[in-house]
């Protein structure tokens, strides 16, 4: 295991015994991608023909991959401190005939004779210690983690209209520049990067398009960047806009509307109005933009007035009817 990802479990160095691929909830498992790229960390979920694993020490799971890299579960865990020092010990066993017998028969100094014993050994120690070796460094290179970035949190502030993408990056993995950022097909060039997180600048006019003529509260959001150790990434979210209903009251003999939104809307305002007992009814109507705070007046010289408020949001229309006067 050449990372720390499942500390204090099994620590770099140790080596992993894999049998059986009867796995729960809770095993630590291994499982592979090619030959050269293997991860062992512990199962967390099953799901849909997939698998989703989390090293211990790791802040985030894995991304799920199919149960057929499943490779198997791990039954046993070797310290490092045990299996080294026995793979030497049978090393040293296995040596010590062969060092003994080029050490008698060469003649000369014991440097010389040394010396000769070593170029042997060098050159005939193709079965075991090569053997030994390879196995290893294969072992290594199949265990060993690629540097990954996670999405760790994505989240939309109804404060200043932005949106928020933090990312955790493994092996010191981090985000160098951005490309391009498109929310619902826009190129947005409003956004500010630093310390993996992304934060985006969204147009309150876009966000108001979105909500009027949309009837999903989630955004498309389309990042393309660039990473360290000549990574890239292209990612593709889904963030919810919330959307919370105008408050309409009157005060005055006045239309007052709230938008507690970061975002405008569209918001149509119909008085029905008439000047004395016995008049006809009238009718002004008027589309107007509520950004937060807005007031609408009827006429003044109007005896009886209502006062009818309507706007649409993700599919719905929104009416609501005041007697004023």
């Amino acid at each position: 295991m050449p990372t720390r990802s499942m500390v204090p479990v099994i620590h770099p160095g140790d080596m992993v015994i894999v049998y059986g691929k009867h796995v729960k909830v809770g095993d630590i498992v291994v499982w592979c991608t090619s030959a050269l790229y293997c991860v062992v960390h512990r199962l967390i979920e099953i799901r849909d023909g997939f698998i989703v694993t989390k090293g211990d020490a790791n802040p985030v799971p894995d991304n799920p991959v199919p149960v057929s890299k499943l490779k198997g579960k791990v039954v046993a865990i070797v310290p490092w401190y045990i299996w080294i020092p026995l793979l030497l010990l049978v090393i040293l066993v296995i040596s010590a005939p062969s060092m003994a017998s080029v050490l008698g028969r060469e003649g000369g100094s014991l440097a010389d004779r040394y010396s000769g014993w070593r170029i042997r050994l060098l050159r005939g120690a193709r079965g075991g210690n090569a053997f030994l070796l390879y196995i290893y460094e294969h072992s290594n290179a199949r265990l060993r983690e690629a540097p990954l970035l996670y999405l760790a949190k994505i989240g939309f502030d109804n404060k200043d209209c932005t949106v928020t993408i933090h990312y955790v990056g493994t092996r010191g993995l981090r985000i160098l520049s951005v490309n391009s950022v498109t929310v619902d097909h826009t190129k947005i060039d409003t956004y500010v990067t630093g310390n993996n997180t992304l934060r985006i600048y969204l147009s309150p006019m876009l966000l108001s398009k979105h909500v009027e003529e949309s009837s999903s509260p989630r955004l498309s959001i389309t990042v393309d960047a660039v990473l360290t150790r000549l990574g890239h990434l292209k990612g593709k979210y889904s963030v919810v806009i919330p959307f919370k209903p105008l408050k309409v009251m009157k005060s005055n003999g006045k239309v007052v509307i709230l938008n507690p939104n970061c975002y405008p809307l569209h918001v149509n305002i119909t008085f029905l109005y008439a000047y004395g007992p016995g008049s006809p009814w009238r009718k002004a109507s008027d589309q107007v933009i509520v950004d937060r705070v807005f007031e609408a007046s009827p006429p003044s010289s109007a005896r009886f007035v209502y006062a009818i408020v309507t706007y649409r949001a993700y599919g719905h229309v929104y009416s609501y009817k005041l007697r004023l006067k």
